[in-house]
């Protein structure tokens, strides 16, 4: 699915933006990130950024499923669930787009984040 990652830092500056402003009222804003990605780009775009080569596998989606419904029978508190699973295959990239021009909400993108947290 198509991720929107988030800085923590945009949704306090976005929720600060809401206080006092008429534009605010009675509206609903989504806090998502700067730039829409996929989990295999933000992957490959983390690695870069830690210089580090590593391969990344492509497991079926129905595969991981069957290996979670396993994992819940024989585990207490297993790493792979399809609730997880679920999460990574869902979109998660909401329009920001009135939060920007209601608020002037500007957030970062993923690769000014992982600089920003994972400095060269």
């Amino acid at each position: 699915g198509r991720k929107n990652p988030v800085d923590a830092d945009d949704v306090v500056r976005g929720l600060a933006a809401i206080e006092d402003n008429p534009r605010a009222v009675g509206q609903t804003y989504n806090f998502s990130g700067g730039e829409v990605l996929t989990i295999r780009e933000m992957a490959r775009l983390l690695l870069r950024q830690l210089g580090m080569r590593k391969p990344i596998l492509t497991v079926p989606v129905v595969v991981c499923r069957a290996v979670a419904i396993v994992m819940d029978k024989v585990m207490d508190n297993p790493p792979l669930t399809r609730y997880g699973i679920s999460r990574i295959v869902a979109d998660a990239d909401l329009d920001n787009g009135p939060a920007r021009r209601d608020l002037g909400y500007s957030p970062i993108g993923f690769r000014e984040g992982i600089a920003k947290y994972y400095p060269r």
